[in-house]
């Protein structure tokens, strides 16, 4: 690694020059020995500045990621490594990592001051909080001081640091209404299908290929075998993208949109992965509508609304202020495009009522309802308190009317939630 330098001289010995000679001139006037033994050493000490010009210090710059694919929310330690492999020793070195704008520092510091001795080396960390994205890291800049502090070297040092925050496919809960079609959902019901079930008695409208053969021929009754059904599910998410929660509990986590859309993409993913039909619906200033598809040019579609979230993101202009949208009425429009076994997963942070009249109105319609609401980890104040409060009293509201909550504690990844919530290993 080649790091190009930039050196200059500091003129902080200007003013000791200028006392140095005032002392020795005044001394030598009037013969005076203290004011000569004052300004010698003055003196020296600025000539020793004059003649030290240093020399650029000879590095080798690594940082190191503990997670290159983190998922989002998590916390990622960075390790910034400093070799000295000239033969001087390195005085005063300091160093301002380039982090990413869009990445939080939640613990330690990307800046250090360090001192090596040559062929030594020296490290410092820090911690930041994974964003979805990708986020390449800035160059590092380092700052060298000779030992008298005369001369300032500075190089801008590239060092290749990508940290790339992807959801990837987990286990989620569908509801026996959203199956209708032979597919990839185990049921717990015989059919069609190729995994053996039960045994039956024999119909004649039964299929000659479906008829236990051996167990005729070793003189048993003329039986019909079941295998298990497995169908796809028809699932529609509809997602809260209101810029009212472009906004978290504290800087370093992620908004609470940013929560709703991770979920909301790790799920869409796992559901397309396993051939069900999966659609999309956004909620807030613009809406989409992506009806249920399956297939991988379907997820190409998802996912670029995915990217089109992220794009938005956290810290961008908040919309424009609008005539509040009645859930109901967006409730009603939805259903009449879709089959009457469609499931609706709806993603919200539940900060308000809006979702909680958006899935009693699908109820009201006789569709099956999941609510998936990110809860944040972190409370600080009295206010935010009081809405966790409130959105506990809405979880309460929409079970007691037997809609389905996922309670999701952000500080908790979500591929273990949902592995605890159904029982199954991703």
């Amino acid at each position: 690694m080649t790091i190009d330098w930039r050196s200059e001289r500091v003129g902080r010995t200007r003013g000791a020059a200028i006392a140095g000679a005032l002392a020795i001139g005044f001394g030598a006037a009037t013969q005076t020995g203290t004011a000569l033994l004052l300004g010698i050493p003055i003196v020296g000490y600025v000539l020793l500045n004059r003649l030290n010009t240093g020399t650029a210090p000879e590095i080798e710059c690594d940082r190191e990621l503990d997670q290159h694919h983190p998922l989002p929310g998590r916390d990622v330690t960075v390790t910034v490594t400093i070799r000295n492999v000239g033969t001087d020793d390195v005085p005063d070195l300091r160093l301002v990592d380039g982090v990413p704008d869009s990445l939080a520092v939640v613990d330690g510091s990307p800046r250090a001051g360090l001192s090596i001795p040559a062929g030594d080396s020296a490290s410092f960390s820090y911690t930041v909080r994974a964003r979805r994205g990708d986020h390449r890291f800035e160059r590092l800049t380092a700052i060298s001081r000779n030992l008298t502090g005369s001369v300032r070297s500075r190089a801008d040092v590239s060092i290749e640091s990508t940290l790339s925050c992807r959801v990837r496919a987990d286990t989620y809960g569908l509801d026996d209404r959203a199956s209708s079609i032979a597919g990839a959902m185990d049921t717990a019901k015989g059919g069609s299908g190729v995994e053996f079930h039960s045994l039956r008695e024999y119909d004649t409208s039964d299929p000659a290929s479906r008829i236990d053969w051996r167990r005729l021929a070793a003189g048993g009754d003329l039986t019909t075998i079941q295998y298990r059904e497995t169908n796809a599910a028809f699932v529609q998410f509809v997602i809260d993208r209101r810029s009212t929660i472009d906004r978290s509990f504290s800087s370093s986590e992620m908004t609470h949109r940013e929560n709703t859309s991770y979920a909301a993409e790790l799920l869409t993913e796992m559901l397309v992965e396993n051939n069900h039909y999966v659609g999309l619906s956004s909620y807030g200033k613009k809406r989409n509508h992506i009806l249920p598809a399956n297939g991988d040019d379907q997820w190409l579609r998802l996912q670029r609304v995915f990217e089109e979230m992220t794009s938005i993101g956290a810290g961008s202009a908040p919309a424009p202020r609008r005539t509040r949208d009645d859930p109901t009425s967006v409730a009603d429009e939805l259903v009449a495009l879709l089959p009457s076994y469609t499931q609706f997963t709806l993603v919200s942070p539940l900060f308000d009522d809006t979702f909680v009249d958006y899935a009693r109105r699908l109820q009201a319609h006789d569709r099956a309802v999941i609510v998936v609401s990110p809860r944040p980890s972190t409370v600080r104040t009295n206010g935010q308190r009081i809405m966790l409060s409130e959105r506990a009293l809405r979880i309460d509201e929409l079970r007691r009317h037997d809609v389905t909550v996922l309670d999701w504690d952000t500080d908790d990844p979500l591929p273990f939630f949902l592995e605890r919530r159904f029982g199954v290993t991703a």
